[in-house]
């Protein structure tokens, strides 16, 4: 059984391609902007154990600190927070369906290597 629908809630395909684009914009600054969160809190979390044990941490920049939590974070919010933008403008783009799939395949490969390298972060 399906949902029932209110007459007023447009649907995907009633958007126009401006609306659609605007979507994307908006999801891709939605994700940034919870990305950015997560690493300014493990990057606090990182700099208050650093500092309390500040004589067993040897560190040659706070740049070692930043790199540090980028690549803590896991491999597929990465993945997701740029490889969603990027799919969404292939199927927004007019161009042929020969290119959109390849380009789906493309993002499809590169999100499950970067989702199957999570494991191993650790």
């Amino acid at each position: 059984m399906q949902p029932q629908q209110l007459d007023d809630e447009p649907t995907w395909a009633s958007l126009s391609t401006r609306e659609k684009a605007s979507v994307a914009v908006g999801m891709t600054v939605l994700g940034l902007g919870i990305h950015a969160v997560l690493v300014l809190v493990v990057l606090a979390g990182v700099l208050v154990v650093a500092f309390l044990s500040s004589n067993l941490i040897e560190a040659d920049s706070a740049g070692s600190l930043v790199w540090a939590v980028v690549l803590y974070l896991p491999c597929g919010l990465l993945a997701g927070v740029f490889a969603i933008p990027v799919r969404l403008a292939v199927r927004l783009t007019a161009v042929s369906d020969k290119i959109k799939c390849g380009a789906g395949a493309a993002m499809s490969a590169t999100t499950t290597f970067l989702g199957a390298l999570e494991p191993f972060q650790r």
